[in-house]
């Protein structure tokens, strides 16, 4: 028998397989929210304002008409994109939520909202102009991307109990998650600054500045932990500000986006 691994291989094995089990969390959660979810909230939606069902939305399609390519077409290609979203911010901001029990799900859920608010809601939208209300037409996507960021932490301990350990292929498969993860998060990233692709009247630079913040604090916390040592209290405590401010900011961006339609 060889020598026992030493431990600042099994922190890294550890470390890596949180990264995957995360962002495996968002990317199944998303997909699933983003693309069956949405197009409950579009039938949701079609059913409160009956009357303009004759009208068709920005992209052409006909208010409260469900279509095969339709609702293909939104799984595959918004689900996709929220799953790629939600797995990012997931990883991001996961160790620095309250760790158990309700506090858990609700602060993922604000932050679900904070975040994936934006994407559903924008202020240029001639959609949420021609049904009415239009406060009750936003509140539906507001809801499900609260349930969707309190989804994530179920599917998240639904992987931890049965995902395997990290060693041998698992733990290849892992690295490869991971890797990929980084390589989605830097695009990922630019559409909280980039006024072409942010779908919104104005990109929400500050929340997008704050979440790099918080990323380099679970960056780092990360190398901490690979090198056996865990995250000091104030790295802790600048990481939760952080996370508080770039949802606030988040919220506060998401209620301008309403102002313009409203």
């Amino acid at each position: 028998m060889g020598p026992p691994p030493a431990p600042e291989a099994g922190q890294f094995c550890r470390v890596v397989r949180e990264i995957a089990r995360g962002g495996l969390a968002g990317l199944i959660t998303g997909t699933l929210m983003g693309g069956i979810g949405g197009r409950v909230a579009m039938r949701i939606s079609s059913l409160i304002d009956m009357q303009e069902r004759a009208l068709r939305t920005e992209n052409g399609a006909l208010v409260g008409e469900l279509t095969l390519e339709g609702t293909l077409g939104l799984v595959v290609f918004v689900g996709i994109f929220t799953g790629i979203g939600m797995a990012v911010i997931w990883v991001v901001v996961q160790r620095w939520l309250p760790s158990t029990g309700v506090a858990r799900y609700a602060a993922a859920g604000v932050v679900g909202v904070a975040m994936g608010g934006r994407f559903a809601i924008d202020g240029r939208n001639f959609d949420f102009r021609i049904l009415d209300p239009a406060v009750g037409q936003a509140t539906i996507f507001i809801v499900l991307a609260g349930i969707t960021g309190a989804v994530v932490v179920r599917v998240d301990r639904w992987l931890e109990r049965r995902l395997p350990r990290p060693t041998g292929m698992p733990l290849l498969g892992y690295s490869a998650v991971s890797l990929l993860g980084i390589v989605i998060a830097v695009p990922f990233i630019t559409l909280y600054f980039n006024r072409e692709d942010c779908a919104c009247v104005s990109p929400p630079r500050l929340v997008g500045s704050l979440l790099i913040v918080v990323g380099l604090l679970t960056l780092f916390s990360w190398l901490r932990e690979v090198r056996g040592s865990g995250s000091p209290g104030w790295m802790s405590n600048i990481a939760q500000i952080a996370v508080v401010s770039m949802t606030l900011a988040g919220l506060l961006h998401l209620g301008g986006e309403i102002a313009h339609f409203v």
